[in-house]
């Protein structure tokens, strides 16, 4: 029932996240698979339905899977020309595409934590010395 919700007018909702990671998927997999640019098409109407949008998005991630499965080391060395007319290799549009899903999975953290899906508590990030058993008098400070 938050599909269309923001904590503001400068947060996407999280429809928003979900319309801009599949746009960015579907457009740089079409970059990296069909050389001729004319035959590039615009991202497909994207459907009203929640349940629809999560599985074309899914199904382009299956898209991206099978995708990356067919590439050799030598293919990542292949060049591709970007929107804005600059020749990048195979390597950078699979960074491009990793960085981008990460940042989108942030923005849709946030806004579950907003959401209060996370918990009921205020969020507390775990700290990796706690694992070390620093704060823990029964261990001894690896500091010393």
């Amino acid at each position: 029932e938050m599909w269309n919700w923001s904590i503001s007018e400068r947060t996407p909702t999280p429809r928003e996240v979900v319309e801009h990671t599949f746009m960015w998927l579907y457009c740089d997999r079409q970059q990296m698979t069909i050389l001729d640019r004319s035959l590039h098409r615009p991202t497909p109407d994207l459907p009203e339905d929640k349940q629809a949008m999560i599985e074309m998005l899914y199904a382009e991630g299956e898209a991206w899977r099978a995708f990356v499965k067919t590439l050799s080391p030598d293919d990542l060395l292949e060049t591709r020309a970007t929107f804005g007319g600059e020749d990048r290799n195979l390597r950078s549009f699979l960074f491009h595409m990793g960085q981008h899903v990460i940042y989108k999975a942030g923005q849709i953290w946030l806004l579950a934590f907003e959401l209060g899906l996370d918990g009921e508590e205020p969020y507390s990030a775990p700290h990796p010395n706690e694992d070390y058993g620093l704060g823990n008098p029964g261990w001894p400070s690896p500091r010393k």
